[in-house]
């Protein structure tokens, strides 16, 4: 029988650690706060790719007197090399912004989007464009506006390698929202190639 002893760590509060966050007591900032946990959590589970099985991300309440707080914990069994070395690799690589998009394949412990291109068209052109890949899909993440204007609305796609868009998102208020959800659509694209491939070595 193995042995297990599963703990829960904290690698942050409710954003990167060179953010603003909503500070607790919370009073009427409480619903802030949980929504900036979990938009904190979404990121990373697409920053970081290939977990170990049975480490989680989550986000969790801590009470404290009559308040309490959230941050960001990893769950890991803590008798798995596998899990401590992963939580290890997470907390040396937390982003320190919420523009700080790498991706790193946790099983390799190594980024695998270090190259990542961005271009940014000046005024008057309307658009502002970032690219980068994560094997074999590309995203690109854009603008019909200026970046730093309060209303630019985002949109996202995913190509494949053939220029072929597999997935899109649009009308997203924050950039990076937006990379979020991009990241998240390959995670599940490139989730689905392997259940298809394992599908066709077992026929």
């Amino acid at each position: 029988m193995l042995l297990t002893d599963y703990v829960s760590e904290s690698v942050g509060s409710t954003a990167p650690y060179d953010e603003k966050v909503a500070q607790a007591p919370y009073g009427d900032k409480h619903d802030e706060a949980l929504n900036e946990a979990d938009r904190f959590v979404a990121m990373l589970k697409g920053r970081f790719i290939n977990l170990p099985d049975g480490l989680s991300i989550r986000r969790a309440w801590n009470p404290y007197d009559t308040f309490g707080y959230y941050d960001v914990q990893v769950r890991y069994d803590s008798m798995d090399d596998s899990h401590n070395r992963a939580f290890i690799f997470i907390e040396s690589n937390m982003p320190s912004r919420w523009s700080d998009l790498e991706v790193y394949d946790v099983s390799q412990e190594k980024q695998v989007n270090a190259n990542v291109q961005r271009g940014c068209f000046p005024d008057p052109s309307p658009a502002t464009l970032f690219v980068t890949s994560i094997q074999s899909f590309t995203i690109k993440v854009y603008t019909d506006k200026h970046m730093l204007d309060s209303d630019a609305q985002w949109t996202w796609e995913v190509v494949d390698s053939n220029d072929r868009i597999c997935d899109i998102g649009c009308n997203i208020d924050h950039e990076g929202d937006c990379w979020i959800a991009a990241i998240n659509a390959v995670n599940s694209l490139l989730n689905a190639q392997q259940e298809d491939n394992r599908s066709t070595k077992l026929s």
